[in-house]
């Protein structure tokens, strides 16, 4: 998987060793491309009430994924194992984005 790694790796962690390890464990195809790029604007537009949005993974083209991350989220190493495991469902076809990518 092609990693293009816009956020800063939490200490003791290493994001791009961290998702080439779950892209192994779960079988995610090589051909595919992730970024990763803090939004805090447009986080913060999807959240409403108690829901508060600190990540959102996007499939805008096939094989392509991007994930936005609120700058201060806290637990980045888990958020990222969260959203790879719906990277893995969008990879397989259980999961699909609406054309507009405001549904999944």
């Amino acid at each position: 998987m092609k990693i293009k790694n816009n956020i800063d790796s939490p200490k003791n962690c290493n994001i791009e060793e961290l998702i080439n390890y779950i892209v192994d464990t779960l079988n995610i195809s090589e051909d595919s491309e992730l970024t990763l790029m803090y939004n805090d604007k447009l986080l913060d537009q999807l959240s409403k009430g108690e829901v508060e949005y600190e990540a959102l993974l996007q499939n805008p083209i096939p094989d392509k994924y991007v994930l936005f991350i609120k700058s201060d989220a806290s637990g980045i190493p888990i958020i990222i194992c969260h959203e790879m495991v719906h990277l893995k469902q969008y990879d397989s076809g259980k999961l699909k984005m609406s054309q507009d990518c405001k549904t999944v």
